[in-house]
């Protein structure tokens, strides 16, 4: 349990400051009751959401709304969430171009929304659109963050100013060489299917039920690719602050003794659709590469306990009542 005073007051605080400083609309659009049923919906795909968005916030609370940002997450985590703003301004250019500007796209059409209030002893909040969803859970000092998704289309950008970025890189470039590094034995265990889903398995699902683990387990790893394998997973936790990663690769890698595992579908190389999951005790991470001609990733972190704080919740009730 990440039990973290420093973190939940400062949250708090911004909370406290942001709330009493927005006007009757801001307050209408951002601010629920704790227990509204939308608390727990969630989405990554670009439609309307209920909050207030940062293009019609005020400065002020779009300040705020970045100071809790930069709470729960990391510098690098940061800089990936301004990316994939920034990427739907991409997005739109390519559109734009091919005459397939269906959507409306735009860095500032991400929605804040609050439920509950920061007086309380437990609130959440969420900050989202287009290709993110930041989940944020505190009760006393406790704190959740899951599920965690971020997303980038095109994940490999090919024409345009911006032509070869690929902002989300690392997550399918670490996996892959840990891939191709396994010998035929290894490869057997780790490739589920031919062809990888059409998206997440586990989509924008409330609450997901863990089966048994597939693919290849870490014992069956060299310890370079154990090596590889733990790199790949930091690679999401780091992007939230570090009281938070650590508790979440506490969680994994004590699973370790019954086994973390990575399973892969769909093509080995570059340009391929692909698809691929670890699991590990409660946690699972999902990335899948297939949409748009294998130029679309969904990527995201879930924990079928943890996940928008169930745990810490249900305790909470007990204790309450």
């Amino acid at each position: 349990m990440i039990q973290d005073s420093t973190i939940t007051t400062r949250m708090k605080s911004v909370l406290k400051e942001m709330t009493n400083n927005m006007n009757s609309i801001e307050k209408r659009f951002a601010v629920f009751e704790f227990q509204d049923n939308l608390r727990d919906f969630w989405h990554y795909i670009p439609i309307e959401r209920h909050g207030l968005t940062i293009e019609n916030a005020q400065t002020y609370t779009v300040k705020k709304i970045w100071d809790l940002i930069s709470l729960a997450l990391s510098q690098k985590g940061l800089g990936i969430i301004e990316n994939i703003m920034k990427h739907e301004l991409v997005l739109k250019d390519i559109e734009d171009r091919s005459g397939k500007n269906f959507i409306i796209r735009s860095d500032e059409r991400y929605w804040f929304s609050l439920y509950g209030l920061p007086e309380e002893n437990k609130v959440f909040w969420r900050f989202e659109g287009h290709h993110i969803s930041l989940n944020c859970l505190i009760v006393n000092d406790n704190i959740r963050i899951t599920p965690l998704f971020l997303g980038a289309n095109p994940a490999h950008v090919k024409e345009g100013v911006h032509k070869g970025l690929r902002i989300l890189n690392p997550i399918e470039d670490l996996a892959r060489d840990m891939l191709l590094s396994f010998d035929r034995s290894q490869l057997n265990k780790a490739l589920i299917e031919d062809s990888a889903p059409w998206d997440l398995l586990t989509t924008n699902q409330r609450h997901i039920v863990l089966g048994a683990p597939v693919g290849i387990s870490i014992l069956d790893m060299s310890s370079k690719q154990q090596k590889m394998f733990i790199d790949l997973i930091k690679w999401y936790f780091d992007t939230t602050s570090k009281k938070i990663s650590g508790y979440l690769l506490r969680n994994i890698e004590e699973s370790r003794h019954g086994s973390i595992h990575f399973a892969w579908a769909g093509g080995l190389h570059f340009g391929m659709p692909h698809y691929y999951c670890i699991q590990g005790g409660d946690m699972l991470i999902e990335y899948d590469c297939v949409q748009d001609d294998a130029n679309h990733i969904h990527s995201v972190v879930r924990d079928e306990k943890r996940d928008f704080g169930n745990d810490i919740l249900m305790g909470h009730r007990l204790v309450m009542h």
